[in-house]
């Protein structure tokens, strides 16, 4: 029995020292460092941006696990950007549906909205998102201050902020996160996006505790 305990104890060992290992990160293929004076200063709080699109599978996937890290990391404050690269009204409208989201505070609606996007749905026609809205939960009530708010000038300026990020950080792919305003993390798998997001956010809490002491 113990020396069952003590190989129990050495494969643990080496499962987390292989762990640590597949976790190394490099700047320049990883993520690269950023220094953009026209960025906001930084805050109490660790500011995270992604950049997604609502057209983006990897986006998708990333979903739940992004909104998961964030959830069990205090202190982290993540803005969705839904990148805006040009002046269509496809994406401007889908760009509508991130503000949207993010002024009512219904982000359960972020899942919902990739997999009808993901299956074909038009979500820019308001009568099929009317009927999108009033099958996930939202009631008429709802539905209509929704609808409301997608079509307000609040929104409008939100979409036109989201176009003037897309640009000032050259955002050319999606899912892209920036992390205190220093790191952009490129495009990657969700798995690789989150391992690298870890290490970096780990990195700028340390550097942050070091300089308070």
């Amino acid at each position: 029995m113990q020396i069952r305990k003590i190989l129990l104890f050495f494969v643990l060992v080496f499962s987390w020292l292989f762990a640590v290992a597949d976790i190394t990160i490099k700047n320049g293929i990883d993520y690269t460092v950023i220094n953009n004076q026209s960025a906001s200063k930084p805050q109490k709080t660790l500011h995270i941006m992604e950049f997604f699109a609502f057209t983006c599978y990897h986006c998708q996937q990333l979903e739940k696990r992004l909104e998961d890290f964030v959830g069990k990391n205090k202190n982290i404050k993540l803005e969705k950007i839904h990148a805006v690269w040009n002046d269509s009204n496809d994406i401007k409208n889908l760009a509508k549906l991130n503000a949207t989201i993010t002024i009512t505070g219904l982000k359960f609606l972020y899942l919902p909205i990739f997999d009808a996007i993901m299956k074909g749905q038009n979500l820019n026609d308001e009568t099929i998102l009317k009927t999108f809205l009033l099958k996930n939960k939202l009631t008429e009530k709802q539905t209509t201050w929704f609808l409301q708010v997608y079509n307000s000038f609040a929104v409008d300026v939100a979409v036109g902020k989201y176009k003037q990020l897309t640009k000032m950080y050259n955002i050319t792919g999606t899912p892209m996160i920036i992390i205190a305003d220093k790191y952009l993390i490129a495009p990657a798998t969700p798995q690789r996006t989150i391992e690298v997001l870890s290490q970096l956010v780990l990195e700028v809490k340390t550097k942050k505790q070091s300089k308070n002491e």
